[in-house]
């Protein structure tokens, strides 16, 4: 099935992944995983520039037909993001920023992975928990634990706006009710975050920073 079930309600899943086409090989891997360990979505999706879907077809054809579902390349111009500042690591970590721009409001819940992300058991906790009024589920990220914080991480912590103990979270792995997610436009404040500052973990930073304006 494409469906998941949340207290009783039929959900619509979307997995995604991001990257350059050269990662396209550990993009079908992630979203694979995802096949192997049941986690069904309706639609398989790799955000890539322009041009990858026709370089890389025979491999997400073959990812595909491996899963079972239908995997799809969601392609933009880079020129689009060629004004955001991505730090210490190449511009494919921000390629996730677009996707606002590029799926569908028909889904509940949007399932983002790294594509060097692979699944290796159950994620059903995950894939239904209860958002409570979040604008996301993820993980706190294990260098940024409260009480474990080093100088560094103050230090870049406080560029972005966040209190010494406020969490921050990993952006590897993030679940999105999908349209409360899109309407408070938190993809919007990202890019315009990374177009105006230049954070040294660029799209982990930035990612962060409109969930903390959240509340």
């Amino acid at each position: 099935t494409a469906l998941i079930y949340y207290w009783g309600d039929i959900v619509k899943l979307a997995i995604v992944t991001a990257c350059s086409q050269d990662w396209v090989p550990m993009a079908c891997a992630t979203l694979l995983s995802c096949a192997r360990n049941r986690v069904t979505a309706a639609e398989n999706f790799i955000v890539a520039p322009q041009g990858t879907k026709a370089h890389c077809i025979n491999l997400i054809e073959t990812t595909a037909a491996l899963a079972g579902e239908p995997v799809n390349v969601l392609e933009f111009d880079r020129q689009i993001i060629s004004d955001l500042h991505y730090g210490i690591f190449q511009e494919a970590n921000v390629y996730r920023l677009m996707m606002d721009k590029l799926i569908d409001l028909e889904f509940d819940r949007v399932l983002y992975l790294d594509s060097d992300v692979l699944i290796v058991n159950s994620i059903d906790a995950l894939l239904t928990c209860d958002f409570r009024n979040c604008l996301a589920a993820a993980a706190a990220d294990c260098g940024a634990l409260p009480g474990f914080i080093s100088a560094d991480s103050a230090r870049r912590r406080a560029a972005i706006g966040f209190t010494r103990n406020q969490l921050y979270f990993n952006s590897g792995v993030m679940l999105f009710p999908w349209r409360e997610a899109v309407a408070a436009d938190v993809f919007g404040r990202a890019r315009d975050l990374l177009a105006n500052h230049n954070f040294e973990m660029a799209d982990q930073d930035a990612g962060d920073a409109p969930f903390f304006e959240e509340g």
